[in-house]
C-alpha cells in the first residue's frame, strides 16, 4: 500500500494593471493537467475573472476557495480526483495600505490540508515605488505576523509544511532605466541580479530569510508598454524595468519534498504593464495512517453527503480511531462551515470528525428531518442528549449528533446550531472501504 502521493501544483501571479485580459488566461496556465492551480492577481477590477478561469480549466476542476481584499484576489482550483483528500480549508487577509486599514495593498491567504500534508498560499501586493524598500519590508513582517491562518498565535512559517508566497512584491532593480532595459534585452540575468532589491534584502536576512526562489532567468516583468512587450523606459512614470512579480516558497524541516519544476514569465498577455509569472511544483503528500486492525469501517449517509468512519470493535480501540475521511459528491460543500459528526457505542464516543460543508446543508428541511427522529432539539441541548433522545424513542433510523459553527473570515464564531441528523449504517470490510 503506498504511503505517499505526488501531486503537481501550478502557481501564477499577475498584476493586471486595472485592465481586463486581452485574451483568455488559459494560455498562461497552458495545456498541462495539474492537480492544484493557484492564481493570484493584483489591481484586478473584475469579480468574474475566476469564473472565466474555471470555464477555461474545464469540468475536471472545481473552485476550492477564493480570498480577496479590494483588488488583490486569489483562487485555488483543484482537480476533481482529489475532492475527498482535502480538509481544514481556511482563508484570511491582511491590509497594509494607509494605516494598515486601506486594502489597496496587502495580502490574502488560503490554507488547507491535502492528505496529511499542509499547504498555505499567500498572495500579496506590497508598497510601490523605487525608494520604498523599508516600507515593503514592513509590509512583509505585518503580513507574517497578522495574516491569521492556522493557529493565529503562531507565524504561518512555523505551522504549515509548505508555504508558497507569490505576488507583486514591488522590489526593484537599482539601475538606470536604459541600462536595466539593455541588460534585459541581452539576457544578462546575472548582471541584473546584482542590483535586485529583494535578493539584497534576503541576503541581509531582513525579509523572506527562510524562503527559496528559483533562478531569475527570464526578463524583468515590469514595466512594459501596454499592448507590447517593449520596456516603457521613456514613459511618463519613468520606471526601471524590474522583477516585481515573484514566487518564493518555504518548507518546514522534515516536511515531505516540494520541488520547483519551472519558474518563468508568460508574455502572451499584454493588456498590463506587467507580465504574468508562473511556477510549477511537484509535492509529495503523506497519506493517512491505516486504521487499527480491530476497527471496522462504517459508512454514514446524510442524504447527499456520505461519511466514512472507522469505529472501534472494542472500547479500548476508541482512542486509536483515525480522523474521519469524507466522500462529498458536491465540491461546493468545501467552504468555511464545518459539521462535527459523533458516533456513539452505548455512551462512549467511538468515532468523530469535522467535515467542511455548505450552509445550505443545514436548511429548515434538514432540521425538520432531525426533529422527526429525535424530537425537538433546543438550542442548548448537548449532542449527547440528542442522541440519547433518539435512542429512547427507538426510531427506525439512527441519529448522529452534529454541531455546525459559522465563522467569519478570521475564524471567530458568529453562529452555532446543535442537533441530531438521521443516518443509515452500512458495514463493509476494511479492504472494500479503502481508507482515503
Amino acid at each position: 500500500t503506498p504511503k505517499e502521493e505526488d501531486i503537481s501544483i501550478f502557481v501564477g501571479t499577475w498584476n493586471m494593471g486595472g485592465h481586463p485580459p486581452d485574451r483568455p488566461v488559459e494560455g498562461w496556465i497552458g495545456n498541462e493537467t495539474y492537480d492544484i492551480v493557484v492564481l493570484c492577481v493584483q489591481e484586478c477590477m473584475y469579480d468574474t475573472l475566476f469564473e472565466g478561469v474555471i470555464q477555461d480549466l474545464g469540468d475536471e476542476y472545481f473552485k476550492l476557495e477564493v480570498a480577496s481584499i479590494l483588488t488583490v484576489k486569489m483562487a485555488v482550483f483543484v482537480h476533481k480526483n482529489h475532492v475527498v483528500k482535502i480538509r481544514n480549508i481556511e482563508r484570511s487577509y491582511e491590509k497594509t495600505g494607509i494605516g494598515n486599514i486601506v486594502g489597496n495593498k496587502g495580502a490574502v491567504a488560503i490554507a488547507f490540508q491535502f492528505h496529511e500534508t499542509s499547504f498555505c498560499f499567500i498572495g500579496s501586493h506590497l508598497a510601490a515605488h523605487q525608494a520604498r524598500v523599508e516600507e515593503r519590508n514592513k509590509d512583509y513582517h505585518n503580513i507574517v505576523s497578522n495574516i491569521g491562518v492556522g493557529v493565529t498565535s503562531f507565524s504561518p512559517l512555523e505551522q504549515f509544511d509548505h508555504l508558497i508566497w507569490c505576488g507583486d512584491l514591488n522590489y526593484r532593480l537599482d539601475l538606470p532605466r536604459e541600462e536595466a532595459a539593455s541588460l534585459a534585452e541581452q539576457g544578462r540575468w546575472e548582471a541584473l541580479q546584482q542590483h535586485d532589491q529583494l535578493l539584497a534584502e534576503r541576503a541581509k536576512g531582513t525579509v523572506f530569510h527562510s524562503f527559496r526562489e528559483g533562478p531569475l532567468e527570464f526578463p524583468p516583468t515590469y514595466k512594459y508598454a501596454i499592448g507590447s512587450r517593449k520596456y516603457d523606459i521613456g514613459g511618463k512614470k519613468q520606471r526601471v524595468p524590474s522583477w516585481c512579480d515573484r514566487i518564493l516558497w518555504s518548507s518546514l524541516a522534515g516536511a515531505p519534498p516540494l520541488v520547483q519544476q519551472r519558474y518563468c514569465c508568460y508574455d502572451g498577455l499584454t493588456s498590463s504593464d506587467h507580465s504574468p509569472v508562473l511556477s510549477v511544483f511537484e509535492a509529495c503528500t503523506l497519506l493517512p495512517a491505516p486504521p487499527p486492525a480491530r476497527c471496522a469501517p462504517v459508512i454514514l449517509t446524510f442524504g447527499r453527503l456520505s461519511l466514512l468512519f472507522f469505529t472501534a470493535a472494542q472500547n479500548e480501540c476508541a482512542s486509536n480511531v483515525p480522523p474521519l475521511a469524507c466522500c462529498v459528491p458536491d465540491p461546493a460543500f468545501y467552504t468555511t462551515l464545518h459539521m462535527l459528526a459523533l458516533l456513539y457505542r452505548k455512551d462512549t464516543i467511538v468515532a468523530q470528525g469535522a467535515i467542511p460543508m455548505k450552509a445550505a446543508m443545514v436548511s429548515s428541511e434538514d432540521v425538520a428531518a432531525a426533529a422527526a427522529v429525535s424530537g425537538p432539539v433546543a438550542a442548548d441541548d448537548s449532542a449527547v442528549t440528542a442522541v440519547r433522545r433518539a435512542r429512547e424513542k427507538r426510531a427506525s433510523t439512527t441519529s448522529a449528533a452534529f454541531s455546525v459553527t459559522m465563522t467569519d473570515r478570521r475564524g471567530v464564531p458568529v453562529a452555532q446550531l446543535n442537533g441530531a441528523h438521521p443516518f443509515t449504517l452500512e458495514q463493509k470490510d476494511c479492504e472494500e472501504a479503502a481508507y482515503r
